[in-house]
């Protein structure tokens, strides 16, 4: 059994040595966080394991996901103004589809419309009209890219409950309400 001048001599016998120079030389190197490579942009993860993600990379990400969650609309739009004979264009990533048969659609709906959303794809009765309401469609886009496959049994459920209390299911509709709001086309 060891005495108490011989402490140091006990923590050595258990603990080994504790010594500061034993401590600094037993520490693992850390490497310092690894800025932006532009050589790499695609490298997600740090050497030790951390996740280092690029803005650029994850805004790409956003708009892959928010396309995909719309796609079963923006895939019926497409087939829909396919079969009506529609004009396509793209104009900021989403299609629009303008013609003499969609103008007949939208004028014959309960609501008649200069341009109706579906998805990632918005019909207009012209050009002109599409270019009119693009503000205004483009949050119904936003909409859809929030509320996916959900977006039309909510916005119809909104509008029945609406009208069932005698109000305007059109007008008085949220998402219409967030859709005029950002925008003066007054339809």
């Amino acid at each position: 059994m060891l005495k108490n001048g011989n402490k140091l001599a006990l923590d050595v016998a258990v603990f080994g040595d504790l010594s500061r120079s034993t401590l600094e030389s037993r520490r693992q190197p850390v490497d310092p966080p690894r800025r932006y490579n532009a050589e790499r942009p695609y490298s997600v993860f740090h050497r030790n394991g951390n996740l280092q993600a690029d803005p650029k990379q994850l805004s790409t990400l956003r708009r892959i996901v928010a396309y995909l969650w719309a796609s079963p609309y923006t895939i019926a739009g497409i087939t829909i103004g396919l079969l009506l004979g529609g004009r396509f264009q793209v104009v900021d990533g989403v299609i629009e589809i303008s013609g003499p048969r969609i103008a007949g659609l939208l004028l014959r709906m309960l609501i008649p419309a200069l341009a109706l959303t579906f998805g990632h794809v918005v019909f207009g009765q012209t050009e002109a009209a599409l270019a009119r309401t693009r503000e205004h469609e483009r949050v119904h886009v936003q909409q859809y890219e929030r509320w996916g496959i959900a977006f039309v049994p909510a916005y119809l459920t909104c509008w029945l409950i609406l009208s069932l209390a005698g109000r305007d299911g059109y007008r008085e509709n949220p998402f219409e309400v967030e859709a005029y709001a950002a925008d003066d086309c007054q339809k």
